[in-house]
């Protein structure tokens, strides 16, 4: 038989000894609390170099297992030997015997031996960790892509589209790829759903809904909406109406965007914004009776929106083309509500309408006899500001 005993463990085989053999793997097994060792003469050695001895003798007796890296404390124990057919156990009385982890732990570089004191601490140092990260986000397109790292149970536990991506039986992917979100946006949804912290602004909050919306994180895209409500101005209605089905449901927001568009109508035509909207929303404002504006700021407004959309579908920039990019949106502009010199000062002078149909205005503005015009000719009905003279009395007697 082998020497069973490599590491300075010395044992004594009496007649009912069957046989002694090391097990290698260990990282399944309790840890004992004795020592095998009958040479006192021997120095002793340390347990991390003993790894474990079975002893079979017709029965099932003990199994004595000493796992690697143990540590046995280093003051002197008094010790109980007994003998079990033909083999000493030493018994330490009292000490303590340390289990070796079942694998070894990497370094934490990222902690070291700060180790945060609560919950909310310790998963925001995780947040885009890549330490124990077991998923990996393609997040966005192109070159303004990024590989994001997660931990899927903090996903999987806030959201059930995350719950079935994660947990649905399928083929577990290393990484996962999202083209239609923006990084910031994603980041935001983690960090929110990492340690409830919640930062977003006016250039990131709607991608940030859209991405709530998509993994229904109910809390997350109900903060955004009220910031959007709270941040509601005419430069940035236009974009919000672009996107407004992403909050179809949430009619108090999408009214309070078509008042500020009526109420505002200057402002949100002049923005930069406005030249970005798609034909539906354009034909919508054009078409809205209540716009608290002069025509001819609409019309201006159309001009630049028919550029725009040229250039996004690379067509030269002509009058044909404007005209064909307006379509029938250009019958909502109210070309006879505009004043006689508006009207001849600015298209009168280029050649988006015919000359039939200008003709027909100059005749709508000077003859009695009136033609027939495929334009409205009333001004739009909106809110009219009115000025209030508090004091006219008192300016008056001076």
């Amino acid at each position: 038989m082998s020497d069973p005993m490599k590491s300075g463990l010395d044992v004594q085989q009496g007649n009912g000894m069957q046989d002694m053999s090391p097990v290698e793997d260990i990282s399944n097994l309790q840890c004992l609390d004795f020592e095998a060792s009958t040479n006192e003469g021997s120095s002793q050695q340390s347990l991390a170099s003993v790894t474990c001895v079975t002893i079979r003798n017709g029965e099932c007796y003990n199994q004595q297992v000493f796992a690697e890296n143990s540590e046995v404390s280093q003051s002197q124990l008094p010790r109980v030997t007994e003998r079990y057919d033909g083999v000493n156990i030493t018994i330490p009385v009292g000490g303590t015997l340390s289990r070796a982890p079942r694998n070894k732990i990497a370094k934490l570089k990222s902690f070291g031996n700060d180790f945060k004191s609560t919950i909310r601490e310790r998963n925001a140092a995780m947040y885009l960790n890549e330490w124990l990260a077991d998923v990996h986000f393609i997040v966005g397109t192109g070159e303004n892509s990024e590989r994001i790292p997660v931990h899927s149970y903090v996903l999987a536990i806030a959201s059930a589209p995350f719950n079935a991506m994660f947990n649905s039986g399928f083929e577990k992917n290393d990484e996962i790829e999202l083209p239609d979100v923006e990084p910031v946006a994603f980041k935001i949804l983690l960090k929110y759903l990492y340690y409830d912290n919640i930062e977003f602004d006016s250039s990131n909050a709607l991608s940030t809904l859209y991405v709530a919306k998509k993994y229904m994180i109910t809390h997350l895209a109900r903060a955004t909406i009220h910031f959007l409500n709270f941040n509601l101005k005419a430069e940035n209605v236009c974009s919000l109406l672009s996107q407004r089905q992403l909050f179809e449901e949430e009619q108090e927001l999408v009214d309070r965007c078509w008042k500020l568009v009526e109420v505002d109508a200057e402002r949100v035509l002049t923005s930069d914004a406005f030249c970005d909207i798609d034909f539906t929303l354009f034909n919508e404002i054009l078409s809205r009776d209540t716009l608290l504006t002069r025509e001819k700021v609409v019309y201006e407004a159309a001009l630049k929106w028919a550029k725009a959309e040229c250039e996004r579908r690379n067509l030269p920039v002509s009058q044909i083309n404007m005209r064909n990019v307006l379509g029938n949106t250009l019958y909502h502009i109210r070309f006879p509500a505009m004043t006689i010199y508006e009207f001849a000062n600015g298209p009168a002078k280029i050649d988006l309408l015919t000359c039939q149909e200008i003709n027909d205005i100059f005749l709508h503005f000077a003859a009695e006899e009136k033609p027939q015009l495929p334009f409205l000719i009333n001004e739009r009905n909106g809110l009219r500001l009115f000025s209030c003279l508090r004091f006219q009395t008192a300016l008056e007697g001076i």
